[in-house]
């Protein structure tokens, strides 16, 4: 196949086919098999929190990943590393079935996790490449809308493979469709980044830039807020399998259903805080939610306390789902509309800290979980609260963030 820079219209199809595909593998690799961690703890001898160590391992190294390899895809082009990438990816899947213990397990995890930030970063970079305007709009909006949507349906599909043939059946399933996703790449995903528009790789000079924007307030405390704001996703992704699976003894298929439920909130959450934009600025939307929130967490711990009843938690983790999504939108918009120059250098740093930081918290909330639940509440609470403190400090202008009118 003839490698070509840019993307006619007749080959759109393709490359927005091949741009989903590659969005979706990388999410395969966290929510598939959360229904599984209590069966793989106990195959390892491991108790649940030290087992969901390998959900905060994988989302380390992406984020950490992107912020490597997308200045080196600027040197080098976006097809060979994506590829490269893709292999890696559908390799060390495989070799997850082949685990004896959880060291072995979680060193897997690694490669596989810094695996697919390369495919993540560059399939981003190459919209940049050869899309503009509306264009690029709507296959941003295919990513984010794959990002909502596939986690839903992930965990429902992860539960029934488990149920019926175990584990390691998941990831066989995630290594076929590597596979097949690495093919249709291959003969379908051209280079897009010409010779002349290739820099010399500096991960140095990269580093710079994210430095000199990591200085702005301006940016990093919205920045940071993303991350808590991912970060209060990543706790009940880490809590859930304990409460529901071990606590309450849901099936792995039971437990896909009620997950791919909850997980709806999270969209329409997204969803309301774009229409709620139309008419107060995000700031103010986020004041009132981030109370509402805080106010409901603190109504709920003596609920548990005295009803331990698995309703009030399904309950609890729709409200703090559908904020979630609200938040991680808000905190979007206000996190990119803090640059008006250096936008690749502003999302990779954005990226890493709505992996690394959740990563960190998330993986204190599995070990909290299974001390009190009670505690696990207030750790919730604190971080809002934290959220609180840090939007009082954002002094927005109008430079800073352009409103939206009707």
């Amino acid at each position: 196949m003839k490698l070509q820079t840019v993307i006619h219209r007749k080959n759109i199809i393709y490359f927005t086919v091949g741009l989903a595909m590659l969005t979706i593998m990388g999410i395969l690799g966290v929510d598939t098999y959360l229904p599984s961690i209590p069966d793989i703890a106990k195959e390892f001898e491991k108790n649940v929190s030290t087992t969901q160590l390998s959900i905060m391992v994988y989302t380390l190294c992406i984020g950490f990943g992107q912020l490597i390899f997308g200045p080196l895809s600027d040197a080098i082009g976006r097809r060979k590393i994506m590829l490269t990438g893709a292999v890696i990816y559908g390799v060390t899947t495989y070799c997850l079935t082949l685990s004896t213990d959880l060291v072995m397990f979680l060193a897997i995890r690694v490669i596989q996790g810094l695996s697919i930030s390369i495919t993540l970063v560059t399939a981003i970079s190459a919209v940049r490449d050869v899309t503009r305007g509306s264009v690029a709009a709507t296959l941003y909006a295919i990513i984010i809308t794959i990002e909502g949507v596939v986690p839903i349906a992930s965990p429902l599909l992860g539960g029934v493979i488990n149920d019926l043939w175990g584990w390691r059946a998941i990831f066989l399933m995630i290594c076929g469709y590597a596979i097949i996703t690495l093919i249709f790449v291959y003969f379908n995903f051209p280079e897009t980044l010409s010779h002349e528009r290739r820099v010399a790789y500096s991960l140095k000079s990269s580093f710079n830039t994210y430095k000199e924007i990591s200085k702005q307030p301006r940016f990093y405390l919205p920045c940071l807020s993303l991350g808590l704001s991912f970060s209060l996703i990543y706790c009940y992704v880490t809590a859930s399998p304990f409460i529901f699976m071990v606590t309450f003894g849901y099936s792995s298929t039971q437990f896909g259903v009620l997950s791919s439920i909850i997980g709806g909130f999270l969209l329409l959450g997204a969803a309301l805080s774009g229409k709620l934009l139309k008419k107060r600025s995000a700031p103010q939307i986020l004041n009132s939610w981030l109370k509402i929130i805080a106010s409901f967490i603190v109504l709920c711990i003596p609920l548990i306390i005295l009803s331990y009843h698995v309703n009030i938690f399904i309950f609890f983790f729709i409200i703090l789902m559908f904020a979630g999504g609200m938040f991680e939108s808000l905190y979007t918009y206000l996190t990119m509309s803090s640059q008006r120059t250096n936008l690749g250098a502003t999302s990779a740093l954005m990226g890493a800290a709505s992996l690394v930081i959740p990563s960190v918290i998330g993986g204190v909330g599995s070990f909290l979980i299974e001390l009190n639940t009670s505690i696990w509440m207030m750790y919730l609470l604190l971080i809002i609260l934290i959220m609180i403190y840090m939007l009082r400090k954002v002094r927005i202008s109008r430079s800073f963030l352009p409103k939206l009118t009707r």
